[in-house]
């Protein structure tokens, strides 16, 4: 059976691949002309861990965390006003966090 999925993001891409898992042929449409490949800093936690975990891909995730020690929250004139510990982030959520960057085109991860 063919399944259209309509939206290459996350959420479009992980349906995709569960539904090739149990025999279907997904076909993904996207209104953005290629695959995005740099823009913004993806977070693993919760519910959205223990699914990359059920996809296998944890181990090949691992290597490619951001090395940050905190993320700041700053106002309109780039003022911070918060910060939140990566520490505490991944002893909160019992070790299950993980911060990935996307790569631009034509990169390697190191």
């Amino acid at each position: 059976m063919r399944v259209l999925i309509s939206g290459g993001g996350i959420a479009g891409l992980t349906l995709a691949y569960w539904l090739h898992q149990y025999g279907c042929v997904p076909v993904v449409i996207d209104q953005a002309e290629e695959i995005r490949r740099d823009g913004y800093a993806i977070d693993f936690f919760g519910t959205g861990y223990d699914v990359a975990e059920r996809m296998d891909l944890i181990a090949r995730l691992q290597p490619q965390q951001v090395p940050i020690e905190y993320v700041a929250f700053v106002n309109g004139a780039g003022e911070p006003i918060a910060s939140l510990d990566i520490a505490l982030m991944r002893k909160v959520m019992d070790g299950k966090y993980m911060a990935l960057m996307r790569l631009p085109a034509g990169s390697s991860a190191v």
